[in-house]
């Protein structure tokens, strides 16, 4: 497994026994004729997954050489179970009095050194052997392994150990100042370590290489068996000391927690490349906390802007932001010199996610988009999605700090993007809901609609079952008889006149058409027969003229007899007509001349529409009943998720309270919102500002958002809302109200009722967040409104901070904050977000980089097109330890002439 950027935990067995010790493989202090060689002893260690060990034999160095000697033997084998470990140089000493003390040196250290330190301790026993003791008590055995660079460790402090020391000999120890750390192997000596203000160690002691052999009634002790997780960069002496100067969070103890701190499943930015012209910077950062640090001016920032660019998160800036920022704008159309890339620019971002390696490209030439691809089988494989959707990284400036500090509410957006709260989903729902609720609204409209239709309908059903009723004793009448045999002579008539006509216009053609035959020469005597046929034919249709004349003679005098005297037959079927007429509402007869059949069949149909129209009211009534039903329930379950959502809320916001923050929230009391929310329910966007206004007109009636009945009132106000554009001014809730203008009621009573109403039961205002903060430990809460800026920026700052576990990137946080609010609110929170997401941190503040323990450190320089990495490490590294004290302190000198006039003065 590769180790990530800067430092990281090292599995480390802070005291370590060789065979060279002579009660190795037997119980301590009992010589043993073990058999196990070195080689054996060191595969034990690896195979333990042990990454250094200090060789602390009972008072001699003579394992060391021998250890390392075969360690190198073992790594130019190549075996594969060979695994890198390194070898602290140390011993373990009896001082007089039998106590134990380890005296821990570099992992380059010679034994030769070792040996020294026993001949300056004044040890005259046998090499190996705890019998023995120094000349030296506790106090000079510490000073003599200071002095000679050493980090005096006292052993098993439970046991043979410093606790045993009698109180008046431990005093001077403590007070010295050289003891800052113990091993402990007890939790009664885990407590009175760390109440010394020393830090607790702990290593196996292991005689034994497995836990067989450890002797009845004692706790086994092998290799792997008790360890410390140390962080640092690299496995020595200067790592081992800087993690002690860190204390608790850079080291952990096996016997409290077994689990691998280097192991993280929070997704990580691990590398950023960028390509200007001929220039290319790479910057590679660690999954805890990677700091840039860096002089006024030399680009910093810049490499946080292209990340932002790169992942298409410019648009999630303040659009006042966007143009401070506007050097970093993804826009096309400007030119080179107004902005950071041109078209031959590169950036990569690199990311782990869910075990698997991703790199997102963005090219100047292509500044719309950015290509996602994932390492798989050693080669890239280009990937589908949106650079932004897939790789959430929350991104803050100092400015928007500062605009989150002065506004907190707004920090419930961010609060609804985690998976306790998942408003996404929870939204996705709520729309679906709320669409579901406004379509069984429109149909129960349209319910009404149909109900309201029943009076009218059983009005015209009984007018026509009285005009049907009418009807049947009409034609049941003799009249009807007689009526029915003129009306049939009439049409009779009729079809004899229409077939006369007929008749005259075929005689007519027939003529013309005869007199066109005619011979234009008369017949000669050679056609006598002819001549006498024609002569007949002739005569015949002389005849045919004179009948011809008389049929249209006796029409045309029919005509106009009938235009002026009414035939006997027709009066009588008048006369008959006018008698069987229904009367109007008069109780005159009406002067249509519809057949009564004919009008009791068109009433008939319309009788079976008016009945099925009425079988339709009442299934319209009962689904009515079905569907008010089901959307009471909706309305109900609608409100029961809104409800939901405040608890997601305030328990996703109890894990980021601490003892300094507390943050409260007040369901659907944001009086911010409220105003803007009742505008647009009622459709009025200005005007009747005292309506509106906080504590008067329809908010007069709202009880404080602490107050038990709130929401009761609020629902009370919705209901207000609902009358008042029923009733207006004699709505009965005026009085629960202040002051309504006059004007207001009419304005409301234009609206559509069914949609106003449907919205202002899908209206939920707003939650309100209220941060409280304390300015000194023990001290009274107070809200954050009445602190300063600094105080707002650094309450809200460690609020960010333990949000979500998306890879979270600030750039200068600490512009607003004094040193006292950094150190008191920030530096914790840093260090305990950073063991569950990744914080790049860009700052000029020592307190972050130092206090905070920055696992990597990035000294920035000014470069011609990209910045330029001076220096890159943990403060483990001297070079980074020496940029930190010149950038951040002045400097050496400056820093030591501070602590001396503070301090020491």
């Amino acid at each position: 497994m590769q180790r990530p950027a800067g430092a990281s935990w090292r599995k480390i067995d802070i005291h370590a026994h060789s065979p060279s010790s002579f009660d190795f493989g037997a119980e301590e202090g009992h010589r043993s004729e073990s058999t196990v060689t070195v080689d054996e002893w060191l595969q034990a260690y690896m195979d333990a997954g042990i990454d250094g060990l200090v060789l602390a034999d009972h008072n001699t160095g003579e394992g060391i050489e021998i250890a390392r000697s075969r360690l190198q033997a073992l790594r130019e084998t190549r075996d594969p179970s060979f695994r890198e470990l390194v070898i602290f140089s140390g011993v373990e000493l009896t001082v007089n009095d039998g106590y134990h003390l380890l005296a821990i040196f570099d992992v380059d250290t010679p034994s030769s050194r070792v040996d020294r330190l026993l001949a300056r301790c004044n040890f005259q026993g046998s090499p190996g052997s705890s019998d023995a003791t120094s000349t030296l008590n506790f106090e000079q055995a510490v000073g003599e392994i200071v002095r000679d660079g050493g980090l005096a460790v006292p052993a098993h402090v439970e046991t043979r150990g410093y606790l045993q020391i009698d109180e008046r000999s431990r005093r001077p120890i403590v007070e010295s100042g050289h003891v800052v750390a113990a091993e402990a192997t007890t939790p009664a000596g885990l407590l009175k370590v760390r109440g010394l203000k020393w830090v607790a160690l702990l290593g196996s002691d292991a005689h034994h290489l497995t836990g067989d052999g450890a002797p009845d009634g004692l706790e086994a002790k092998f290799p792997g068996s008790h360890y410390s997780w140390i962080k640092m960069e690299h496995p020595n002496l200067s790592g081992l000391r800087v993690a002690i100067s860190d204390g608790d969070d850079s080291v952990r103890l096996s016997s409290e927690s077994g689990d691998n701190p280097n192991t993280f499943s929070h997704s990580v930015i691990t590398r950023v490349v960028v390509i200007k012209d001929s220039a290319r910077f790479e910057q590679v950062f660690s999954p805890w906390m990677p700091a840039i640090i860096g002089g006024r001016g030399v680009g910093k920032s810049t490499i946080l802007e292209l990340v932002r660019l790169a992942l298409g998160r410019f648009e999630e800036l303040p659009s006042r932001l966007q143009e401070d920022q506007s050097y970093f704008s993804p826009a096309p159309g400007r030119t080179d010199e107004s902005r950071f890339w041109g078209n031959s620019t590169e950036i990569e971002v690199h990311f782990s996610k869910l075990g698997r390696k991703y790199k997102i490209a963005w090219r100047g030439s292509v500044p719309g988009a950015s290509t996602i691809s994932v390492l798989s089988e050693g080669a890239w494989a280009t990937e589908p999605g949106s650079a932004t959707e897939r790789f959430p990284v929350v991104m803050y400036s100092q400015k928007q700090i500062y605009e989150t500090a002065q506004r907190p509410q707004s920090l419930l957006r961010m609060l609804d993007q985690q998976p306790d709260v998942d408003y996404p989903s929870w939204n996705e729902r709520f729309a679906q809901s709320c669409n579901e609720y406004r379509t069984r609204r429109s149909e129960i409209s349209m319910l009404d609609g149909v109900i309201e239709t029943e009076a009218r309908l059983r009005g015209e059903l009984a007018d026509a079952d009285a005009e049907l009723a009418q009807l049947n004793v009409i034609i049941n009448s003799p009249l009807i008889s007689e009526l029915d045999g003129l009306v049939k002579q009439e049409q009779a008539t009729i079809v004899q006149e229409r077939a006369a006509v007929r008749l005259e216009v075929a005689i007519s053609e027939a003529l013309s058409d005869f007199d066109s035959l005619q011979p234009e020469e008369p017949l000669t005597e050679n056609w006598a027969p002819v001549v006498a046929r024609v002569a007949a034919v002739e005569a015949s249709v002389a005849e045919s003229r004179t009948a011809l004349a008389r049929l249209v003679s006796s029409r045309e005098t029919w005509i106009l007899e009938s235009a002026t005297t009414p035939s006997p037959s027709s009066v009588r079927v008048e006369e008959i007509r006018t008698t069987l007429r229904p009367p109007d509402s008069d109780g005159e007869a009406t002067e249509t001349a519809e057949d009564p059949a004919s009008r009791r069949e068109v009433l008939a149909e319309r009788k079976t529409a008016l009945e099925q129209s009425l079988r339709e009211v009442e299934s319209a009534r009962t689904r009515q009943v079905s569907e008010v039903a089901l959307a009471k329930a909706l309305l109900l379950e609608i409100r029961t998720h809104r409800g939901n959502l405040t608890w997601s809320r305030k328990a996703a916001l109890s894990k980021l309270e601490s003892s300094e923050i507390k943050l409260d929230l007040y369901a659907q009391a944001d009086e911010d919102s409220l105003e803007s929310d009742l505008r647009v329910l009622s459709n009025k966007p200005t005007l009747f500002d005292a309506i509106y206004a906080k504590g008067s007109g329809l908010r007069s009636g709202l009880v404080h958002p602490q107050h038990n009945d709130y929401l009761a009132s609020i629902d009370k106000l919705k209901a207000a809302l609902k009358d008042l554009r029923t009733n207006g001014a004699d709505s009965s809730f005026i009085g629960w109200l202040g002051t309504i203008e006059g004007r207001f009621f009419p304005h409301l009573a234009a609206l559509d009722a069914h949609n106003l109403e449907t919205e202002i039961d899908l209206w939920f205002p707003q939650d309100r967040l209220q941060v409280r903060y304390r300015e000194a430990p023990g001290g009274p809460f107070q809200s954050i409104d009445q602190a300063s800026p600094g105080q707002k920026t650094a309450a809200l700052l460690a609020v960010i901070l333990k949000m979500s576990s998306d890879p979270l990137i600030l750039d200068q946080p600490e512009d607003d904050l004094d040193n006292k609010l950094i150190s008191e609110l920030v530096v914790s929170a840093l260090k305990q977000s950073k063991v569950s997401r990744q914080v790049i941190v860009v700052t000029h503040n020592a307190n972050v980089v130092v206090n905070a323990d920055a696992e990597l450190v990035c000294v920035m320089e000014h470069g011609a097109n990209v910045p330029h990495p001076s220096a890159i490490g943990s403060i483990q590294s001297d070079l980074v330890r020496e940029a930190i004290c010149l950038i951040m302190e002045g400097g050496e000198p400056a820093f030591v002439a501070r602590y001396k006039k503070l301090v020491r003065a």
